[in-house]
């Protein structure tokens, strides 16, 4: 995965700010050219001969001259840990304005926050950050709040990555992972969920197939297939683990990124229309959820992980 310019939003908000470090900790691994975007949420439209404001009002100058200088001090101390930051200041709806500048610059990375997981920011995940997922030309790195009645670490911290792997087209999720991996020395877990059990055994004892060795053998293939994405995407001299589970993919992927006290995970998110209007992926229901960020790679293929 190559990170050469790496995009930010920010609305000033100690959430946005924690996502910010995350932003400063991947250009600095990286090397990449860091741009600082504040979105003035401004949409106008017209009703007859006559504008109206359905969602916030343009920009006077005082407002203006006050959200630059906030940037001005969120990019000093981007400065100050050896960065040459970028600011921005754009009026408009905001993840469409954050998904439009990312495609006319080459944006690799962009990073953003979410505000919680209650109501309806647990049910739809934020507005903004959905639709940023799902449109971005890029890998996008969303960035939780600490889970409730913990406190957020110091720094960003990537000692162990969990990624979550589908074996029919994972290869730029497995190869984002191992970056991130070499970037941070961290350890990868790759994880695949086998889906559909409960029926293949139905399927399998009607068919007098010993389910225990059927079992033991998807399981030893799905391995193999893990070792073989690690193989093919450059694995070398990183610490990776293998692990197959069954059930539910998301519920599965946040049970084990708790149990090991991930720092990332990754996965493949999938644009495909009936994705884009029900929203219901397995990315999605981990976003909603994660306690740790998460790094949404854009994959080629419509399977969820």
């Amino acid at each position: 995965m190559k990170v050469r310019s790496i995009l930010c939003s920010t609305d000033f908000s100690p959430s946005s700010r924690r996502a910010f470090e995350h932003a400063v900790t991947f250009a600095r691994w990286y090397g990449a050219e860091l741009t600082i975007l504040h979105v003035h949420p401004f949409i106008a439209a017209v009703a007859g001969d006559h504008p109206y404001f359905p969602s916030g009002r343009p920009l006077d100058a005082t407002t203006r001259k006050r959200l630059l200088s906030d940037l001005e001090a969120a990019a000093e101390s981007a400065r100050n840990a050896g960065l040459k930051p970028k600011v921005l200041l754009r009026e408009g709806d905001p993840s469409e304005e954050i998904v439009r500048h990312a495609g006319t610059a080459e944006t690799d990375l962009i990073v953003i926050w979410t505000h919680g997981r209650g109501g309806f920011d647990r049910l739809f995940l934020d507005s903004v950050a959905a639709k940023v997922v799902h449109n971005a030309p890029c890998a996008v790195l969303t960035v939780p709040p600490p889970a409730e009645g913990t406190s957020a670490p110091a720094a960003p911290s990537y000692e162990h990555i969990l990624c979550a792997v589908h074996l029919g087209g994972s290869g730029p999720t497995v190869e984002a992972a191992l970056s991130v991996a070499r970037a941070s020395a961290a350890r990868v877990t790759l994880l695949h969920v086998l889906e559909g059990l409960p029926r293949l055994e139905a399927a399998a004892r009607v068919a007098e197939v010993d389910w225990a060795e059927f079992y033991d053998r998807l399981e030893q293939e799905a391995r193999q297939g893990l070792r073989q994405l690690v193989a093919r995407e450059g694995g070398d001299g990183i610490a990776v683990d293998e692990l197959v589970t069954s059930g539910t993919p998301y519920r599965e992927i946040l049970k084990t990124a708790d149990a090991r006290s991930v720092g990332l995970i990754v996965m493949g998110v999938h644009g495909n229309p009936l994705e884009r209007l029900f929203f219901g992926s397995s990315t999605v229901n981990v976003l909603r959820q994660s306690h740790c960020p998460v790094l949404s790679v854009r994959a080629p293929t419509s399977s969820t992980s």
